[in-house]
Order: structure tokens, then sequence, then C-alpha cells
């Protein structure tokens, strides 16, 4: 009968701590999957992919670049070149 009390005493914390590991290791999973690693570097490369189009004449190319740019500098918080790039897509002609 100890022995069972014993058994029993032990296991519900080890449960609880299992318990708990699980259930914040789902959370951060599905917060990290909810998430798009967004860097600087790719907003830049973006930048200057819409920088290339626009200097061969590709307007459309270079709208879709500097708005998937200007997206990724606004998830970033750099404002000023999401703005930047807003202004220069509303200055593209049709």
């Amino acid at each position: 009968m100890k022995l069972n009390i014993k058994l029993i005493a032990i296991s519900i914390p080890i449960t609880i701590v299992i318990a708990i590991v699980t259930v914040f290791s789902i959370r951060i999973y599905v917060t990290s999957f909810n998430q798009t690693n967004i860097t600087v570097e790719a907003a830049d490369s973006a930048r200057e992919q819409g920088d290339q189009a626009m200097k061969i004449g590709d307007m459309a190319s270079a709208k879709i670049f500097y708005q998937t740019a200007s997206d990724a500098y606004k998830k970033l918080g750099d404002t000023n070149s999401a703005i930047d790039l807003d202004t220069q897509i509303k200055l593209i002609p049709n």
C-alpha cells in the first residue's frame, strides 16, 4: 500500500510536467508556423530586382518586386523604406 502511494505521489508531478511541456511546445510550434521569416536581405533583394526590372522597362515586374519589398519592409518595421517603395509604385505608369 505504501509503495502505491509513493508511486502515485511521484507520477502525478511527472505527469503535470509532461503536460505543461507538451502544451508549451505546441504553442511555440504554432506561433513559429504562423510567422514568416522575413529578412532585410530578402527585402533588399526584391527592391534590387525591381530596380533591374525598371532599367529594362519591365514595369509590371518592377511593381511586383517593389510591392513584395514594401510588404517585407512593413513587416520588418522599416516604414520609411516601405513608404518610399509605395511612392515609386504609384509613379510607375500602367
